[in-house]
């Protein structure tokens, strides 16, 4: 976690992708993470040229771009496994650093960094990125993250919520 934190800090001009045809997990973490990098000061973008119509309820929705031209130094990827799921990969050609964070163990590790750890959802390792950052986590940051939760299986989402942390709104 420390080498992507590293990496975030260093990071100026940073694009946020996620895997082809985009679940709860993918855009609630990329979300998440969208608000992160917003209240650390980061000029970032969201590239997705599919958006799935079910998650407009995000504020942050809105902000996602179909398509970029942009030069950016850092790519973040976010729950894809492997390097040909990635959304908007064209993108991957134009950056210096590639970031991969993501919970699937059959990730390749295609990035210059990787972040992969064993958890239920992308979302929660998103969660302890924020926790570790000292980001506080408000309803706007929260919600995302929930989103990433509820897309579980339902036995799968009703053990994360007696394993998530209590009081993870402070």
């Amino acid at each position: 976690m420390n080498n992507i934190i590293s990496e975030i800090k260093v990071s100026n001009n940073i694009v946020l992708l996620c895997h082809n045809n985009p679940d709860g997990d993918a855009v609630g973490s990329t979300i998440a993470m969208y608000i992160l990098l917003k209240r650390l000061g980061k000029e970032v973008d969201i590239v997705l040229d599919t958006l799935p119509k079910r998650f407009y309820f995000l504020k942050e929705y809105q902000d996602i771009k179909t398509e970029s031209t942009k030069k950016y130094d850092t790519a973040v990827i976010l729950d894809t496994g492997s390097i040909d799921r990635v959304n908007s990969a064209y993108l991957l050609d134009t950056v210096s650093k590639k970031l991969v964070i993501d919970h699937h163990m059959t990730n390749t590790m295609y990035g210059d960094v990787n972040l992969v750890e064993n958890y239920p959802a992308c979302c929660e390792i998103i969660y302890n990125l924020i926790k570790e950052m000292n980001v506080s986590i408000d309803e706007d940051l929260a919600l995302p993250l929930a989103v990433g939760l509820a897309v579980l299986p339902t036995r799968m989402f009703f053990l994360v919520l007696l394993l998530w942390p209590p009081n993870y709104l402070h």
